[in-house]
């Protein structure tokens, strides 16, 4: 898969893209939700929450 590829449904933002933002905005955690292949975004940042249906993320 090429990281310029969309990742999900259209309207959504690419690998690319992503990781830009997760770059400039430096967040404390980068949680994924709704994301159709999240093994991609694992090495974009040190601390990745990935989210499941039903499954409670406290902050």
């Amino acid at each position: 898969m090429s990281l310029r590829e969309p990742t999900g449904a259209v309207g959504h933002v690419n690998c690319v893209e992503i990781r830009a933002v997760v770059e400039t905005a430096q967040p404390g955690v980068l949680i994924l939700v709704h994301i159709q292949r999240p093994e991609v975004f694992q090495n974009f940042h040190d601390n990745v929450i990935l989210t499941a249906k039903g499954i409670r993320i406290e902050l």
